[in-house]
Parts: structure tokens; C-alpha cells; sequence
């Protein structure tokens, strides 16, 4: 989920105001990159990594994402291709639950979006990955090659420990501390109260029940799942979010995965770095003959 969530920010600040109507850093054929969208990302980049004043060739690297991003963005709208209500809708609650909504709403204003804002950049988000998963539509690996890999790199195919929880935000510490000593007695009664939480992605996450890497659950929880026997009722675990109490239901260790285990993930590994190739080499064709001009970066 985090990683999950790192990605879309990234994605949003490139693609703030398409076509904004100011003074232009930037024009590739009839691209226009207005310099308050490049400002926002060189802010954007600084607030993020906590680094100075971006370097010359920082600036550059900058803007040539900005500009790719905005000619897949023409490309879109030229192929009639838009992401659906529901997909939108799905990538807003993937982002806001991922952090508290006193969170959401910082990073909305430091951004200085609106929901609306939010909204229009998540939707020009997914609209450049539904124009790059066209462009790549014939670079599939086959499973021949696929399997040729993993026998070349299994040791980067490790299946790290995972854990299968029922998870109950309280309020407080103090009721945190009343329903641990309430529930290590009554653990079951601890499943109920899991699978009725007030926050909907919550709710979903505790009805699913699903076998989870170590890396996806807080870094302030990771000890305890570890040292906590399946079956047991744990907590309380302070978080970013707030407190959480946690039933084990099963745990598994790390191993070595087999080629079934991993196959899937084989394959997308070698599609992905085969997508971004096509989408490069497509790139560049786009920009062959085009008149550039660069402004004062």
C-alpha cells in the first residue's frame, strides 16, 4: 500500500494542469509546459525528498518527465481512451486510505489542490497508464523466457514472512488497554468486533483476512507480529494513524519460491521493464521533428 500510494503522488504533481495558459518553460510541437506546473514539481520534489535547490540537470530530468507525461497525455485523448467513474473512484480511496484523513488533507493543501484538483489529476494519472499499457500491448514475455530468468536470479524470488490479521482501531490508549485485557480472554469476541469496524477500508481489509508480506503492515507492528504465537490477541500498537490491537490468525516464514509461486511475478518483472522500453522508443518518436524550445529552467 505504501509503495502503492508513493507512486500515485509521484503521479499526480507531473500531472497537474495540463494546458495551463501561462508563460511556457517549455513547447514540444503543440506541448505547452506552463512554469507554474514545472514550480510545483521542483517544490514537489523538495518537499518529498528533503533535498536543496535542484541542480541544472535535476531541472532538465524534471521536465523531460514532465513533457513525456504530457504528450502520453495528448495521446489519450487522440485514442478516445479514459478511465471509468469506478476506476477513479477506486484510485481516490486507495490513496486516502492509506494515510488519516487529517494527513490527506495537509498533503491536498501544501499541493494546493481541492478535491475536484485531486480528482482530475488522479484521472490524468491512470489515463497515462491505460495510453502506456496500449503502446505495450505486444510486449509480453513468454513463459519460456520467463522461466529462463528465474532459473538465472532465483535468489532475488524470496517469499518474505507474512502474517493473517483481525485488526480493531481504538479510539485511545486508554480504551486500547481496556479491550486487550477484554479480549485475550475472549478472542473470538475479538473477530466480531474486527469484522463490524466503523472505517470501511477497515471493514474490507478484516472480511478479507488475507495472508500479508511483512513490508505492508507499519513498521511500529513488525516486532510484535513476530514474537506473537497464532491465535493470540496483541497490541496495543501505536501508529501514524493511531492505535490498533491486532488477533494473529497465521503466520508464515520466509522461503525460497518455486517457479509456481513465482511465476507471475517473473513475468510482470520482465513485462514492466519491457514496457518501459516501448514506451521510451515510442517517446522518442513522438518528439523526432518536433520544434522544441526551452525556456529559463
Amino acid at each position: 500500500m505504501k509503495k502503492v500510494l508513493l507512486c500515485l503522488l509521484a503521479g499526480f504533481v507531473l500531472m497537474n494542469g495540463c494546458g495551463k495558459k501561462d508563460e511556457p518553460v517549455a513547447v514540444v510541437g503543440d506541448v505547452t509546459i506552463a512554469a507554474a506546473d514545472f514550480q510545483r514539481v521542483l517544490a514537489r520534489k523538495a518537499r518529498l525528498t528533503g533535498a536543496g535547490a535542484a541542480t541544472a540537470g535535476e531541472k532538465r530530468r524534471l521536465l523531460d518527465e514532465l513533457i513525456d507525461r504530457k504528450l502520453l497525455c495528448k495521446e489519450g485523448v487522440r485514442l478516445g481512451i479514459a478511465p471509468s467513474t469506478a476506476e477513479v473512484d477506486a484510485g481516490i480511496a486507495e490513496a486516502k486510505a492509506a494515510m488519516s484523513e487529517a494527513a490527506f488533507r495537509s498533503s491536498l493543501q501544501q499541493d494546493g489542490l481541492d478535491d475536484a484538483g485531486f480528482r482530475s489529476e488522479m484521472k490524468e494519472n491512470l489515463l497515462v497508464a491505460k495510453v502506456e499499457n496500449r503502446i505495450a500491448t505486444h510486449v509480453r514475455p513468454d513463459e519460456g523466457k520467463a522461466r529462463r530468468y528465474y532459473d538465472g536470479h532465483r535468489e532475488d524470488f524470496m517469499a518474505p514472512p507474512s502474517y493473517r490479521v483481525y485488526l480493531v482501531h481504538p479510539d485511545s490508549a486508554d480504551e486500547a488497554a481496556r479491550l486487550l485485557a477484554k479480549y485475550r480472554q475472549q478472542p473470538a469476541a475479538f473477530d466480531l468486533r474486527a469484522l463490524k469496524e466503523e472505517a470501511p477500508e477497515l471493514r474490507r481489509i478484516n472480511r478479507a483476512a488475507m495472508l500479508t508480506p511483512e513490508g505492508n503492515f507499519p513498521d511500529e507492528m513488525v516486532p510484535l507480529l513476530k514474537k506473537t504465537i497464532p491465535g493470540e490477541v496483541a497490541g496495543p500498537v501505536k501508529t501514524r494513524r493511531g492505535y490498533f490491537l491486532f488477533r494473529l490468525l497465521e503466520k508464515t516464514s520466509g522461503h525460497q519460491k518455486s517457479w509456481g509461486e513465482a511465476k507471475g511475478e517473473v513475468i510482470h518483472l520482465l513485462y514492466q521493464e519491457r514496457k518501459k522500453d516501448a514506451v521510451q522508443q515510442w517517446l522518442a518518436r513522438q518528439r523526432q521533428g518536433m520544434n522544441i524550445r526551452i525556456g529559463r529552467l
